[in-house]
């Protein structure tokens, strides 16, 4: 019976190895598909008299005002018990990949169920010498940061506007953009959409390297000593927080700009730039999730041409020294080609550990270097420099 089991596991174990990227892709497909689809009915479905569908512009366009700060109140006393009980469903998105991937790494690796698992990601992170600590750093992210960002950032920050908030950027984006009719002029838009804001999270990313207040905050992403799936949420309570605050602008007229040009052309039977933005969106998410785990997943040509391996990431996490700074990218690594920072799956095999040596990160409870260590950090820095 053992052997059976044995045998299954292991024609499972090269089925998975070398199409597991496939079936993770298909899978999480669907999940973002289904997702985006949500987001985008914000964009052109009636939730009352007042609010106007997407191509019907009003002859007078009210300007900003305190309607806005009513429509969230008014949001806010409408929250039922259903909504509510929903709301752990919404991470799904997460949920879904993790739970796949954890399975993949149960099957490839080890002899038995208990070094089967002692070998997945999750199970490092049990054994390592932080122990739990990417929990808590998972936790802290998803309720006290994500939380505030779920009804603005995931719903393009529309989803609590009033009426007068949809016709207005509906109008504005009439005004001031012609959107491409054709098929090939609409696909090509969002190519070039895409492809800017890739290169947007590689400079955002390596600005982070480089700049001395902003590695100090990103510090602690780097601190883990294990990679594993709940390692791309390990982030302080500062990262990335100041340069969001100040392009939230930038960041608000691309996605409602993103948001209502894709309901337009689904309304219109064009669903190439939905399918773009799916396909953008599970390959950034089994970067994040993947890249992070221990089940390697190495695209095979042309793909890894111009896509960068979730493996590659471990690259960027390693603690040796021709590592460091490099594979800065998210989906594309054309990025890091272009500007000398890649460096491909050949160099796997001389990671020695991961993690920042002597990392103050590491020395304290995960509530204290996640919420008060990047602040002395930031303290100390400017004295520094300053003083």
């Amino acid at each position: 019976m053992e052997g059976i089991h044995q045998k299954v596991f292991l024609n499972l174990d090269k089925l998975i190895k070398k199409n597991g990227w496939i079936l993770l892709f298909l899978a999480c497909s669907l999940v973002s598909a289904y997702f985006m689809r949500s987001y985008l009915d914000i964009f052109s479905k009636d939730t009352g008299n007042e609010i106007l569908k997407l191509n019907e512009v009003p002859e007078n366009i009210p300007l900003l005002d305190t309607n806005i700060i009513d429509s969230f109140t008014s949001f806010f006393s409408e929250i039922s018990l259903k909504e509510i009980i929903k709301f752990p469903f919404k991470y799904i998105d997460f949920i879904f990949p993790v739970s796949l991937i954890t399975t993949f790494e149960v099957i490839t690796k080890g002899k038995n169920l208990r070094e089967r698992f002692t070998n997945t990601s999750l199970g490092k992170m049990v054994d390592s010498e932080e122990k739990y600590a990417d929990v808590w750093y998972f936790f802290l992210y998803t309720f006290v940061r994500k939380i505030p960002f779920i009804i603005g950032t995931l719903t393009f920050g529309l989803s609590t506007f009033s009426a007068s908030a949809y016709s207005w950027f509906d109008s504005l984006i009439k005004q001031y953009f012609v959107l491409p009719s054709s098929i090939m002029g609409s696909t090509l838009l969002f190519i070039l959409g895409i492809l800017f804001m890739d290169f947007w999270f590689y400079f955002d990313h390596r600005i982070s390297h480089m700049n001395q207040f902003l590695w100090d905050f990103h510090e602690l992403h780097h601190s883990a000593t294990e990679m594993n799936i709940l390692n791309g949420k390990r982030f302080s309570v500062l990262d990335g927080l100041i340069p969001k605050i100040v392009l939230f602008p930038f960041y608000f007229s691309i996605s409602a700009f993103a948001g209502f040009s894709i309901s337009h052309y689904l309304s219109i039977g064009n669903f190439f730039p939905f399918i773009l933005s799916v396909i953008w969106g599970t390959l950034g998410q089994i970067s994040n999730i993947a890249g992070h785990s221990s089940f390697k997943i190495i695209y095979p040509r042309p793909f890894s041409l111009f896509l960068l391996s979730p493996s590659l990431h471990w690259i960027h996490h390693s603690n040796t020294e021709e590592h460091y700074d490099k594979n800065f990218g998210g989906v594309f690594c054309i990025w890091d080609k272009l500007f000398g920072t890649y460096l491909d799956e050949t160099h796997l095999k001389n990671i020695t550990s991961y993690g920042v040596t002597n990392t103050d990160y590491n020395k304290y409870h995960p509530l204290y270097s996640w919420g008060i260590l990047p602040i002395v950090k930031l303290t100390k820095r400017f004295r520094k420099v300053f003083v």
